[in-house]
């Protein structure tokens, strides 16, 4: 199925893709709260990094497909993720 033209996202000025760089720049930043976060605190920073990184390809199927770099904030969700869940107390 074809749709006529790119979904529009945008809000108060953000693109989709700056909006999905954003989050996973979040994500990226609550990395260091793993040394002092318990257990169920790892697992809610893993759970929001995760949220995010959807989020980010979501937010990458929105930019127009003319971009070739619209998943890169995916990427580096699934790498901050993948951070995220090395960091986790076991």
């Amino acid at each position: 199925m074809k749709f006529p033209c790119d979904f529009g996202f945008a809000l108060r000025g953000f693109s989709a893709k700056r909006m999905a760089w954003l989050l996973v720049m979040i994500s990226a930043l609550l990395i260091p709260l793993h040394g002092c976060a318990d257990y169920q605190g790892d697992a809610y920073l893993a759970g929001v990094a995760l949220v995010a990184m959807l989020a980010a390809l979501t937010l990458g199927w929105c930019t127009p497909r003319t971009d070739r770099r619209r998943f890169w904030p995916f990427a580096l969700g699934f790498t901050v993720l993948a951070i995220h869940s090395l960091l986790q107390k076991l």
